[in-house]
């Protein structure tokens, strides 16, 4: 018998490509080569457009500023006598970049960040001050370094200090002044004898110092969550308002201000805290009354000195409590309300209606 093979279909896909093969290929697919139309522009931005700043190089000497900008330190800078840096023009930001301004001058001379007169617009951060001032614990200073760390010899306008920690310079820490628009934020500031910070409105900060010429550890228009232990001046003094603010001192007033809220003032010699309004506060003191104050209200003083009052009103206190082992534990020149004290031979309490 005869057979006859019957071929095996073709694959539709093979099929397929084996016809496009088949097309003869048009002439206008083939281009040939491009010319570009020039030459290849960059496509990243430059460094100081993505961070348009002025870098400081110096190691050993004077940087003066006296065009407004923003500028950082590329290192540590170390200067033998005088200023490190002085700032003369409005509208300028510094940014230590983590680094220090030490000065090796003996005895202590010039200014870490020096501030013109009448500036506006500044800024300054991030960074160290160091000096070689130290305290031996009699209130005795000794050492080199610079005279001042931040200071502005006169009034200066919208500035502000942060994140900078100062040591050991010869006269001051950070002084910017209280009467203006001016601020320091989360600065610390160790061994100096005079002013420790100075400005507007001080923030989150703490300074330690002699207190020479009755200046305070932190003196401020505004001071909150700050912490200043002075040996002669107040240690924290605002003319407003303290809160949250922890201050001692041996001479002078704990905290003395305006209104005090949430604080606690020790004084060996003078009040804990004194305030015009006091608030939810507690202070101690050796020599005389641990707080007082025009209007009280749930706060407590104590002292251990003979004769005086452990809290003291001129006008009312309100739910308040003074201890005094050898005096009168609270007292009021006018009215106590729902207060307690108490003193050597009893407590008295007071509940007026």
């Amino acid at each position: 018998m005869k057979t006859t093979s019957i071929p095996t279909p073709m694959p539709l896909a093979l099929a397929a490509l084996l016809a496009l093969c088949a097309v003869p290929l048009s002439p206008a697919w083939g281009q040939g080569a491009l010319a570009p139309s020039g030459a290849p522009a960059p496509n990243m931005k430059t460094l100081f457009e993505v961070q348009p700043r002025t870098a400081i190089t110096n190691r050993n000497s004077l940087v003066a500023i006296s065009q407004p900008g923003s500028y950082y330190l590329t290192g540590s800078l170390t200067v033998s006598a005088g200023d490190a840096i002085d700032i003369n023009a409005n509208n300028v930001t510094l940014d230590l970049n983590g680094f220090t301004l030490s000065s090796t001058a003996t005895p202590p001379s010039g200014t870490a960040v020096s501030l013109s007169h009448s500036l506006t617009n500044l800024t300054i951060v991030n960074g160290f001050v160091y000096g070689a001032i130290t305290n031996n614990g009699a209130m005795l200073y000794g050492g080199g370094g610079f005279s001042q760390g931040i200071y502005a010899s006169a009034p200066i306008w919208n500035a502000r200090v942060v994140g900078i920690q100062v040591h050991g310079c010869g006269l001051r820490g950070i002084y910017l002044g209280t009467g203006t628009t001016t601020l320091v934020k989360g600065c610390h500031v160790t061994d100096v004898p005079w002013d420790g910070i100075a400005a507007d409105l001080v923030l989150g900060s703490s300074a330690s110092t002699g207190g020479g010429g009755n200046a305070a550890a932190i003196a401020a228009g505004t001071a909150i969550d700050c912490r200043g232990a002075s040996y002669a001046g107040s240690g924290v003094q605002a003319t407003h308002i303290a809160a949250n603010c922890f201050g001692t001192s041996s001479t002078a007033a704990g905290i003395d201000t305006a209104i005090a809220s949430n604080c606690r003032g020790d004084s060996v010699n003078q009040v804990g805290v004194r305030g015009q309004i006091v608030k939810n506060c507690f202070g101690t003191s050796q020599k005389t009354s641990g707080v007082t104050t025009s209007l009280g209200s749930n706060s407590q003083g104590n002292t251990t000195a003979s004769g005086s009052s452990g809290f003291y009103a001129t006008y009312l206190a309100t739910g308040c409590y003074g201890y005094a082992p050898s005096g009168t534990g609270i007292s009021a020149f006018l009215t106590l309300v729902s207060c307690a004290g108490t003193s050597t031979s009893a407590s008295h309490k007071y509940n007026m209606p």
